[in-house]
Formats: structure tokens, C-alpha cells, sequence
């Protein structure tokens, strides 16, 4: 019994770390977000980051656009899920970076990412 609530608590915890309040200022080239993670807010420059990459996530009656900001050091460190935001081509289309899109994505690291929300893209 234990074991399932934990599991449920779990799996509550991954849902909701993607649920973020955003805020792209496109003057400053910033981002600021709150979520339950970071209730007082947390603010990063786009010039931290290389570019972003895109993938779809599945859910019970439709699919999902993502966005993946990769910062630096090639490693995905920021996520706007499309099932959140009715605005998502316009958050989307105010990130001005570069789209990667070469790089190799298999089962496990897509697992990965919807779980950790962070992979190294080569």
C-alpha cells in the first residue's frame, strides 16, 4: 500500500514539474518562470543556451508539441510542454533560437526526457 501511494505521489510530482508560469521578455532576452518547484521565480537568459530542440509526447487523446532549451554544455535543461499553454506557437515562436536538429534520439532517452527532463544531445 505504501509502495502505490508513494508511486502516486510520484508520478503527481512528474506531471506538475512541467506546469510553469512563463514569461519570455523578448527586450531582455530573458525567461521567467514559477512553478511549484520555484514559487518566487526563476529567471534565465537566452544567451545561456545554444539553441532548443522539439519532440511530441503522447497522451490519452492527442499528442503533444514540446520544446527543450539546450543550454551550453549540450545537456537539456528547460522544458515548455505544449499541453499546458493554449498559447504555445506563441511562446514558441518568441524564443529566438536556433532549432538543433541533429542529434540521435532513441526510446531511452526519450523516456528520459519526459521523466528527468534532462539528456546530453550529441
Amino acid at each position: 500500500m505504501v509502495f502505490l501511494l508513494s508511486l502516486m505521489v510520484m508520478v503527481v510530482l512528474i506531471i506538475f514539474k512541467d506546469f510553469k508560469y512563463i514569461v519570455i521578455n523578448r527586450e531582455t532576452q530573458t525567461i521567467k518562470w514559477r512553478s511549484i518547484y520555484y514559487p518566487l521565480g526563476k529567471t534565465v537568459r537566452l544567451q545561456d543556451f545554444k539553441g532548443y530542440i522539439t519532440s511530441v509526447e503522447y497522451g490519452r487523446y492527442e499528442d503533444y508539441r514540446t520544446v527543450h532549451l539546450v543550454d551550453k554544455s549540450s545537456r537539456t535543461s528547460f522544458k515548455i510542454n505544449g499541453l499546458f499553454y493554449k498559447n504555445f506557437d506563441e511562446i514558441y515562436e518568441a524564443i529566438e533560437l536556433d532549432e538543433i536538429k541533429k542529434y540521435h534520439f532513441g526510446f531511452w532517452k526519450y523516456l528520459k526526457l519526459i521523466c528527468t527532463g534532462r539528456i546530453r544531445i550529441e
